[in-house]
């Protein structure tokens, strides 16, 4: 897959407002990130939005994968993992 899932693949809508929070756009329930860390591992998948209805599907996975391994990760380790799953390593980064 190139890029977020589109059109008959999403089977889940997601808002992130400013402060963090994910809601599902059709329940208006908020999701936490362990939820959707499970969804995605049952297969489920999604399509995540900001408030300003910008892109944020990947940022939201790397976060929800990210909250299953790590207590709390940091914003490099979020960057990197998120050009990873994008297909690249974050501009400066050689490793």
């Amino acid at each position: 897959m190139s890029g977020p899932p589109t059109g008959a693949d999403v089977e889940r809508h997601l808002v992130r407002a400013e402060h963090g929070l994910l809601v599902d756009a059709l329940t208006y329930r908020p999701v936490s990130l362990a939820e959707l860390a499970d969804d995605v591992r049952s297969g489920l998948r999604f399509r995540a939005r900001d408030s300003n209805g910008g892109e944020c599907t990947y940022q939201v996975l790397v976060e929800a994968l990210l909250a299953t391994l790590v207590p709390a990760p940091t914003a490099g380790a979020v960057e990197l993992l998120s050009a990873a799953v994008r297909g690249g390593l974050p501009t400066g980064r050689t490793t």
